[in-house]
């Protein structure tokens, strides 16, 4: 969670309430909470700002 808070910017507050509000794709493992490469791609894939028509 930490790698990708330091590579979106976002805060890992922010990033544990998209998993939990079903915005972003988390899967767990025991304790720790894990966010795939593809699930972070498809979600940065679907909030680009003013995507080509």
């Amino acid at each position: 969670m930490a790698e990708v808070a330091k590579a979106t910017g976002l805060s890992t507050k922010t990033l544990y309430r998209m998993c939990r509000n079903g915005q972003l794709q988390s899967h767990k493992f025991g304790a720790r909470t894990v966010i795939f490469d593809g699930d972070l791609q498809r979600y940065l894939d679907g909030h680009r700002g003013g995507g080509a028509a």
